[in-house]
């Protein structure tokens, strides 16, 4: 079997998803927003970028509910692009720049990119010259993306339409002539339809233009980026109107049972995901070439790969279809180690992380360790006086990366402060501190830890309170708008910069 083992030197990155980047257009983007935070990283001498995944956001603006697992979040292109190409005008632009730069407010990058990005794609279709310009300055083919891409963006840009024909419902509530895919690609469609699929390529096109270029960069600074894979496709996706036969669902697309979690540390009640589960006893064979292919093409854009919920590869959480809560699931075996040995046979230099936090069983405990995966330790699970705790400095593995928090997690300063007196006596003992400075207590911490990778989110290391928090898990409003202000950065540089550099010294992170 594979060893999945890839972690040589002792290093430590920054976890900030693209979204809380500073920029002028109300969400970080992939162009001058993320240089400069590339140029952030190589000056904090890191060599890790983490960012959450890039896909469109759906219900409640998580990308780990996307319309598609492949597409890319069009908020995240850089609208400069669109200036200096002349798809877009000063006066069609400044709208986007009078969005928050504080917060990401959804809804208002809902009622004002799409249209802005519809404007750019009607002038790229209508100008040979514009087209021109465009693909010399993507140093890409807006013909090849298409052709090469073809896979999964001609199921992604007919299913976009026919949502827009349907007033934004999800495939289940569709007429029966589009509801089954076979149908509704044989369907003709309006001259007007036509131009919307092709828009929806054009933009997908420039994303991923932008993107490698980003890429590009940040490899040039010694930058390599870990990207993120939800285990599950959202109910409201292409992929399960466009795959059916691989999940657990009938005909028309409905499903039989959903995911979650049981009770744990983030929800004491359990977690309702409702996303589709795959049918690995029925449909093993096209379970494992939908994985292998997006894990084929995850390593175009990212150096490594974390897949969330790694746990389910060995038992996933079934919770029937009508249930009202998480609470009613059931365990059920997952592929086991026969995926990814198919996936070691195809993509033999893959850099695989495991997301294995949470309640792990034997099953997932075996699994994890007979792959030799790298795992993930978060030092905020560390502190209950258990000597066992496995996220404990001293219970870590090498072969694994050590966060002071994730995105689902508060910040390790408004956590410490809320944490309970037996939980910050553990903390303060062990680290040998007053706690006054809960945030870098716990970045040392994981500097000095055995993990060979240590991440810091970007809200730890600038010391912010809860109003930094990115997710609070089963709360389905309020997440994913924090953002980075270039005051933070700026303010960071000039007052902690040498100690925090100094830190990664002593860790040997550097």
């Amino acid at each position: 079997m594979k060893d999945y083992s890839w972690i040589k030197d002792r290093a430590f990155g920054l976890l900030a998803h693209i979204s809380s980047l500073p920029s002028d257009y109300g969400i970080g983007n992939l162009g001058k927003s993320a240089q400069i935070f590339i140029d952030f990283l190589a000056n904090c001498k890191a060599t890790y970028w983490q960012i959450c995944p890039i896909n469109p956001t759906g219900y409640g603006d998580s990308p780990y509910q996307s319309f598609s697992v492949y597409a890319g979040n069009p908020y995240f292109i850089d609208f400069d692009f669109f200036k200096e190409t002349n798809l877009l005008f000063d006066d069609e632009i400044s709208i986007a720049k009078s969005l928050p730069k504080d917060f990401c407010d959804y809804g208002r990058l809902y009622e004002t990119l799409p249209a802005m990005l519809e404007i750019a794609a009607r002038r790229f279709f209508k100008d040979e010259e514009i087209q021109k310009i465009c693909e010399s300055k993507l140093d890409s083919s807006y013909k090849n993306f298409c052709k090469e891409n073809a896979f999964w963006l001609d199921d992604y840009s007919l299913f976009m339409t026919l949502k827009k024909k349907f007033n934004g419902a999800s495939s289940d509530k569709w007429t029966p002539e589009f509801k089954d895919h076979k149908k509704a690609k044989k369907q003709k469609y309006s001259e007007q339809e036509c131009a919307q699929m092709e828009n929806h390529k054009f933009i997908q096109w420039i994303f991923f233009a932008q993107y490698l270029q980003m890429k590009s960069y940040a490899n040039e600074k010694n930058i390599s980026i870990i990207g993120d894979l939800p285990i599950y496709v959202s109910f409201d996706s292409v992929e399960l109107w466009a795959n059916k036969e691989i999940f657990d669902c009938d005909k028309n697309g409905n499903l039989n049972y959903v995911a979650g979690v049981g009770p744990d540390y983030f929800s004491p009640e359990g977690q309702l995901w409702g996303n589709p589960i795959y049918d690995w006893k029925n449909s093993y064979s096209k379970c494992k070439d939908f994985w292998i292919a997006r894990l084929k093409n995850a390593t175009k854009f990212f150096d490594s790969v974390r897949i969330d919920h790694f746990r389910a590869f060995a038992d996933y959480w079934a919770i029937p279809a009508d249930s009202k809560t998480a609470k009613k699931g059931t365990w059920c075996k997952g592929p086991d180690l026969k995926i990814f040995e198919d996936i070691s046979r195809a993509l033999p230099n893959i850099k695989l992380i495991a997301e294995d936090l949470g309640l792990l069983s034997d099953a997932a405990i075996k699994l994890r360790d007979s792959l030799n995966i790298a795992s993930m330790n978060v030092l905020q699970f560390a502190f209950d006086s258990n000597k066992n705790n496995p996220y404990l400095p001293y219970n870590q593995k090498q072969n694994a990366i050590c966060y002071t928090g994730t995105h689902d997690n508060d910040t390790s300063f408004s956590w410490y402060q809320n944490a309970d007196e037996k939980t910050k006596n553990q903390f303060r003992i062990y680290l040998k501190t007053s706690g006054e400075n809960a945030h870098w207590d716990i970045i040392f911490g994981a500097m000095l830890s055995p993990s060979k990778i240590a991440i810091i989110p970007l809200q730890d290391l600038f010391g912010l309170g809860h109003e930094g928090r990115m997710n609070t898990p089963g709360n389905p409003q309020g997440n994913w708008q924090w953002r980075a202000l270039q005051n933070n950065i700026e303010n960071f540089k000039s007052n902690s910069m040498s100690y925090f550099n100094t830190i990664c010294e002593i860790g040997g992170r550097v």
